[in-house]
């Protein structure tokens, strides 16, 4: 998602502050420079916790939705070579 498809009204100017900040806490978490490919559901479950500490049900569930979201679409658009794995405790309350 772009601030070029805001500035069209494709997307709502809510919605792409919602996904900026759930970037921001992926890159605060897992690091500017970790490789995705390392990623694992061990570090998904750790950040799982740490926006627990946080965030109430509602939050979370459109945090963990969001964060799937974007994976998917860096899947989707050949961005990372391979589906996320996010475990099972990653995910909505």
């Amino acid at each position: 998602m772009t601030e070029d498809r805001v500035a069209a009204l494709e997307v709502k100017q809510r919605t792409f502050k919602a996904y900026k900040g759930v970037t921001d806490v992926l890159v605060d978490h897992f690091g500017g420079l970790k490789v995705v490919d390392t990623i694992s559901t061990a570090d998904f479950e750790a950040l799982r916790k740490r926006i627990a500490e946080t965030m109430g049900p509602v939050s979370i569930g459109n945090f963990t939705e969001i964060t799937r979201v974007i994976f998917n679409y860096a899947y989707e658009n050949e961005l990372i070579d391979r589906p996320m794995r996010f475990g099972k405790t990653f995910r909505r309350p």
